[in-house]
C-alpha cells in the first residue's frame, strides 16, 4: 500500500511520482511478494495493470 501523509496517492494532475523506488525497495518487495498468492484489484487498477503487464519489459525480471 502506498499513501502519502495527507491521505492521497496521486498529485493534483494524477501523477504518481513521489515514492522512492530504489534497489532496497525492490529487494523488500521481492521478499514480501514471495508469500503472496493472490492480488485483489479494483476495476480501474485492474484495467491499468491488464493493459500494462502483457507487454511489460524492464530491468527487474522478478517484477515483470
Amino acid at each position: 500500500m502506498a499513501i502519502s501523509l495527507d491521505g492521497y496517492y496521486e498529485g493534483p494532475n494524477g501523477e504518481f511520482d513521489w515514492p522512492n523506488v530504489d534497489a532496497e525497495y525492490f529487494e523488500f518487495a521481492n521478499q514480501s511478494n514471495a508469500y503472496i498468492d493472490t492480488l485483489l484489484f479494483g476495476r480501474t487498477g485492474y484495467e491499468h495493470m491488464a493493459a500494462h503487464w502483457p507487454n511489460a519489459t524492464g530491468p527487474d525480471p522478478e517484477i515483470v
